[in-house]
């Protein structure tokens, strides 16, 4: 991961402090067992107040199976938004850690949803930011990491985590459903297997970044910065005329390009 200085795991607690080449700390939470939404928040609240940003991972035991109707409980809602609809996952085999992806989508106007698992998240691009959350049960200012903001969900041709029976992407259809609530012992379904991490090439990467700030390769700091500002200007869900989730998606994509150029040429 070219953004990361540094990690390393916490004595007392199952929590990952990540250290990033730009000086910004980040706490990677490991979410073994139900939890509470007011703890999520005050988890939230402390680390943002000095300036940290939070990522949390849940354990795919605590996550339903794929296609499965349910009624979600409050605390994964929370996190399903804390991460731009969607949950990372962290599963343990064969001595080696699988990381996922699951997102809720509505049915209707039910109320309920079915669970969809996706890939593994792109972990060279680990981002950090400050998101407004909007939901009542989570909302707020927050400083947050993710992986990016691809949805996977919305491509019928993107491969997900399956029983054995195939990998193409479906909408399942409603009259298959099977209901199922959450109870404090979990859903209780069979572990899947994560599908391998895209590599993406570094370079590919950087000119990536310059192309999206609309400069050249070989331009000085002070024109990388200038071309952001104006672009950040387009682009802040405050001040574009974008819809909100297009002007956020946007903003982040700028904020991880200058990151990756910052990164690329050592400049603090």
């Amino acid at each position: 991961m070219v953004s990361v200085h540094s990690c390393g795991i916490a004595p007392h607690e199952p929590l990952l402090a990540v250290h990033m080449w730009t000086g910004v700390i980040i706490h990677v939470h490991f979410v073994l067992a139900a939890a509470k939404t007011r703890v999520i928040r005050r988890i939230l609240q402390e680390s943002t107040d000095i300036g940290i940003g939070s990522l949390f991972l849940v354990a795919r035991d605590l996550m339903p199976e794929p296609d499965l109707r349910l009624t979600v409980p409050e605390w994964l809602l929370a996190l399903h938004a804390l991460a731009h609809e969607r949950i990372y996952t962290v599963d343990y085999a064969a001595e080696q850690l699988h990381l996922g992806q699951v997102h809720f989508d509505p049915i209707g106007s039910t109320g309920d949803m079915v669970a969809r698992h996706g890939p593994a998240p792109k972990l060279d691009r680990l981002r950090f930011l400050r998101t407004a959350i909007r939901p009542r049960y989570i909302k707020g200012e927050w400083q947050l990491a993710d992986f990016g903001v691809e949805a996977f969900w919305k491509d019928q041709y993107a491969p997900r985590h399956n029983t054995g029976t195939g990998n193409t992407y479906h909408r399942p259809d409603p009259r298959e459903y099977r209901w199922k609530s959450w109870s404090s012992t979990g859903w209780e379904q069979p572990r899947t297997e994560d599908i391998p991490k895209p590599v993406i090439p570094h370079l590919d990467r950087i000119a990536n970044a310059y192309e999206l700030l609309e400069v050249d390769r070989g331009s000085n700091r002070d024109e990388v910065r200038a071309a952001y500002r104006k672009l950040a200007l387009s682009f802040h869900p405050d001040t574009s005329t974008l819809p909100t989730s297009e002007a956020e998606a946007k903003f982040r994509q700028l904020n991880e390009a200058l990151e990756i150029i910052y990164v690329a040429n050592k400049w603090t």
